[in-house]
């Protein structure tokens, strides 16, 4: 599976798990508003930027400020798909400024302008972030939250129910629905380990067609202490997950 690093931040080039000829990265250090909310014409600079390269693939974003992307990977399907977001938080916020995406929007913003996504599957949302989710996006949402997935072993009881596998699957991660045990990000955590989320994108790799994966979740480097004390753990889930997908191939979307 191709590998892309999209390098926000610089934080990736102090790890060690996107080191080799295996990686394809693009640079978006000097890139101007992407912190959170981003540029319409960065964004329009970015969009360029990813059609390089291929969909069906791994792609790193970076931390959470920049979730964003995901609607930028996604909206390049031309094709019925379910997105599936692993995330602490719902990322569904009304837009504090008309007409801009922002990490905290972007799913909404997805929903409302891509015709193409027709389910929305959110896992270990927090329970109070269900709240910011205007009902009318509702019959079109799966959501379990976090308080569903604290059992150590919950991914065992995990079903799909029959419309799960109904279109191909984007697959979208936020490291911050893991625990703060696991890995520190620069948002609050979740209750997710490793092994529920391995054991679910098995059965998904197993069952359905993943057209594509990305993963943010990086801490931030506002934060010089922070950066020092979480990046080598950031660094080590980064290996995981690089792992973890290199046993799976998406398939091909029309894009």
């Amino acid at each position: 599976m191709q590998t892309v690093i999209m390098n926000f931040t610089r934080i990736y080039e102090d790890q060690e798990f996107c080191k080799g000829p295996d990686f394809q990265w693009i640079h978006c250090e000097e890139m101007q508003g992407t912190d959170c909310y981003l540029d319409p014409d960065t964004e329009n600079k970015l969009r360029k930027e990813i059609s390089a390269f291929p969909l069906h693939g791994l792609h790193f974003i970076d931390s959470g400020n920049t979730h964003y992307m995901s609607k930028l990977w996604t909206d390049r399907i031309q094709e019925p798909f379910t997105l599936l977001v692993f995330d602490h938080h719902s990322d569904m916020k009304d837009p504090l400024f008309d007409g801009i995406l922002s990490c905290g929007n972007w799913i909404k913003a997805s929903l409302d302008k891509n015709p193409n996504l027709k389910k929305l599957i959110l896992l270990g949302v927090g329970d109070d972030h269900v709240s910011e989710i205007d009902s009318k996006y509702l019959p079109r949402m799966d959501i379990l939250k976090q308080g569903e997935c604290i059992h150590p072993d919950f991914a065992h009881l995990f079903t799909f129910d029959k419309d799960f596998f109904k279109y191909p699957i984007y697959i979208s991660i936020d490291k911050d629905v893991l625990l703060e045990k696991i890995v520190h990000t620069n948002w609050d955590g979740g209750s997710f380990t490793l092994q529920n989320l391995f054991k679910i994108l098995s059965k998904i790799f197993e069952k359905g067609k993943v057209l594509g994966v990305d993963i943010c979740g990086e801490p931030s480097e506002q934060d010089e202490e922070q950066v020092l004390l979480y990046e080598a753990e950031s660094d080590r889930v980064n290996g995981e997950l690089v792992k973890f997908f290199s046993r799976y191939q998406p398939v091909r979307s029309i894009c």
